[in-house]
């Protein structure tokens, strides 16, 4: 009988109520709306992939509001850029520089 690791989801830190010195409530709302629009585009990257693959995204309240092949004719279209998350959209593997 073959032993089954056992695997434990990471406990998912829950934020602060309160804005960190130095930051209005109004900023760290935004940035926790903008953080939630980040992880919706990672859970729904394949569905998106289907839609805008080699496209630009922005997504906004957890909805993509605007598409364009060129960045820069995006920004025009996005009202409040930003505020807004924008993505880049391939089917290509990404490499990180750190």
């Amino acid at each position: 009988m073959q032993k089954q690791a056992l695997t434990r989801k990471p406990r998912r830190r829950q934020p602060s109520r309160q804005a960190p010195p130095g930051m209005t409530s109004k900023e760290r709302h935004d940035l926790l709306r903008f953080e939630k629009d980040r992880v919706w585009v990672d859970r729904h990257r394949s569905s998106l992939l289907n839609r805008y693959a080699e496209r630009w995204i922005a997504v906004w309240d957890c909805r993509v509001i605007a598409s364009d092949r060129d960045f820069d004719r995006l920004l025009q279209k996005v009202p409040d850029p930003p505020h807004t998350c924008f993505e880049f959209i391939t089917r290509q593997p990404l490499e990180m520089v750190l």
